[in-house]
């Protein structure tokens, strides 16, 4: 709960900066950005715990876990997008305590995304989006791939002409429907994660 508090506070400064640093930039009306070729993004946060985990006499929730995504795009109008992108999450499972060496959940997807971006300043847009793709599951030594879809919606603030700043919110749900062994199986695969990173255009 703790990290999952503080990830909402972390999104709510950048959200924050970003919008005072694109205010400062509006001094016109909003206007759209100038076409965008091809980009690089690189980001990091926090997973949040929603995977059911149970063993033969008790079942509890996964707790908060660590996510990075690398995303490679292009912009196919000034305002469409499509990238693929890579991520990869690692919860822990949590039976009233948090065992370091315990069993954990780990996940590595591909996705393929289509966004569309809204300016609200010279420098600030919203993008809002959706994907599908592949997800391999891993629980301790068991794993499976199941297709998997997501929605994705962020902020995106240019530093300089082509230095970005993004924040991330994505919801991916799975088919998989109960991944593991004979002693611990996970169920109902899908997570959240709250993400902030860097772009790169070129």
């Amino acid at each position: 709960m703790r990290r999952l508090v503080l990830g909402w506070a972390l999104v709510g400064c950048v959200v924050g900066a970003l919008a005072l640093c694109g205010s400062t930039r509006a001094d016109e009306p909003p206007e759209p950005n100038e076409p965008r070729s091809a980009y690089a993004t690189v980001e990091g946060g926090i997973e949040l715990g929603t995977h059911e985990a149970a063993t033969f006499f008790v079942t509890s929730d996964t707790s908060e876990g660590a996510a990075v995504f690398a995303t490679l795009g292009a912009f196919v109008t000034s305002s469409v997008n499509v990238e693929a992108e890579v991520g990869f999450r690692k919860a822990d499972v949590s039976f009233m305590i948090t065992i370091p060496s315990g069993p954990h959940v780990e996940q590595l997807s591909i996705m393929l995304n289509v966004g569309y971006s809204v300016p609200l300043t010279e420098a600030l847009s919203f993008t809002l989006g959706a994907g599908a793709g592949l997800d391999s599951i891993s629980v301790d030594s068991a794993s499976e791939s199941a297709f998997a879809f997501q929605f994705k919606g962020g902020l995106d603030y240019e530093i300089v002409d082509t230095v970005h700043i993004v924040a991330n919110y994505r919801h991916m749900i799975t088919t998989a429907d109960t991944v593991g062994g004979s002693f611990l199986q996970v169920r109902d695969v899908n997570n959240s994660t709250i993400t902030v990173g860097f772009g790169l255009d070129f």
